[in-house]
């Protein structure tokens, strides 16, 4: 099939982005985006690995504490963000029911020397028990990393109002794509002047030519997220894809382009993030029982927005058979992170340690629920998926 379904995409019309090149500001951002992810105080950036950083430098002044608590499988980058800032990464092992990190084994990790302590919402999944970490560590900071769930909703309420503090990414392929950027949130007041303070030691103002840079990226994801467009230039976009964790971390301004494009696809964030649920339930259902498959357990009182739904396939023969016959069929799939932090970078664990994590990552595959995926695809996922493991 010539057309292909991108494992992440948000739609991008080239009018909105054309009208963002005369409109915005960060400032405007900032108030539509409070009222929707109920935080008062935000703070934007170039990056969620940035955003991510900044608030770690941040408790760093406020705390002799030196280490940071991470699931043994997330984004490897944020492994960088701890190392830049002086801090030590400690790891625990992940639940194979959610797929984020077994809070039952934090207790293992968290100790006296533990400045925080990273609750990330894999997949667009929520982490559950935030408000018990709270109680339970009283003396260490929770941060949730949104980067792949802006838009989920646990008891009618938005991620990133949980913790201490959080921060989302508007990078390519996350839900709110503005090829690039981030944003520190939190509802305290004194720790956000002392973010603020922190970030402007370190944040500089983009050239003028990676702003030009910039939105022309943002035209070029609008093209290329468009099935025919992807199905035809698919080997040329997968050179811009993120395939290892950061090297360094760049700490710039978020542009007042980006915000512009950003508050407008803020419009239409509760009809994405419905989509994104509805299409991840929809596969849910309709897979729930097939032999040869783990999927993730969804928390009544939650609503994710998936950015891709995560499926573990058992046998790795038949996970390699699913994704060709799923790409034959116009649907891209993805591993996402190939391997567990530990594996990664030298941490001082065994490659045998967080056996879930490692096993995740071997077995993984995720699936596009994206607003572009129709019901026509969620079906033909559906039927592959049945005859597959038939």
């Amino acid at each position: 099939m010539l057309a292909k379904i991108p494992i992440a995409a948000t739609p991008l019309s080239l009018g909105m982005l054309s009208k963002s090149l005369f409109k915005g500001n960060r400032e405007e951002l900032a108030r539509e985006f409070s009222s929707r992810a109920n935080v008062k105080y935000l703070y934007f950036c170039n990056s969620g690995l940035s955003a991510c950083y900044l608030i770690l430098k941040t408790l760093q002044k406020k705390s002799k504490r030196q280490e940071v608590a991470l699931p043994a499988y997330t984004a490897p980058s944020l492994a960088v963000a701890v190392k830049k800032a002086g801090l030590r990464v400690r790891l625990s092992d992940i639940s194979l029911e959610d797929f984020n990190a077994d809070l039952n084994l934090l207790g293992d990790v968290s100790g006296n020397d533990t400045l925080a302590i990273l609750a990330v919402h894999m997949f667009g999944l929520v982490a559950q028990g935030i408000p018990e970490l709270k109680q339970k560590f009283s003396n260490t900071f929770i941060i949730e990393d949104c980067a792949q769930a802006m838009g989920s909703r646990i008891n009618g309420s938005s991620v990133g109002s949980l913790g201490d503090a959080s921060f989302f990414s508007f990078n390519k392929g996350k839900n709110i794509p503005t090829y690039g950027g981030g944003c520190i949130a939190t509802n305290s007041e004194d720790l956000f002047k002392d973010m603020v303070r922190v970030s402007e030691e370190f944040i500089k103002e983009p050239v003028f030519y990676r702003r030009l840079n910039l939105v022309l990226k943002n035209f070029c994801l609008s093209l290329a997220v468009r099935p025919f467009i992807y199905g035809l230039g698919h080997r040329f976009i997968s050179l811009f894809k993120d395939n290892a964790p950061a090297r360094d971390i760049r700490i710039e301004h978020y542009t007042d382009f980006q915000a512009a494009v950003a508050w407008g696809l803020l419009e239409n964030l509760e009809d994405f993030s419905r989509k994104r649920y509805s299409n991840g339930l929809s596969l849910l259902k309709a897979m729930k029982g097939l032999e040869g498959i783990t999927l993730p357990k969804i928390q009544p009182e939650t609503q994710p927005a998936f950015n891709r739904l995560p499926v573990i396939i058992k046998d790795l023969e038949r996970r390699d058979i699913l994704e060709k016959k799923l790409w034959k069929a116009g649907i891209e799939t993805s591993r996402l992170y190939l391997k567990p932090i530990h594996h990664i970078f030298d941490l001082g664990y065994k490659s045998e340690d967080f056996p879930n994590a490692v096993y995740l990552a071997e077995h993984l595959l995720t699936l596009p629920v994206h607003p572009m995926v129709s019901e026509a695809i969620i079906e033909k996922m559906i039927n592959i998926f049945k005859e597959a493991l038939a």
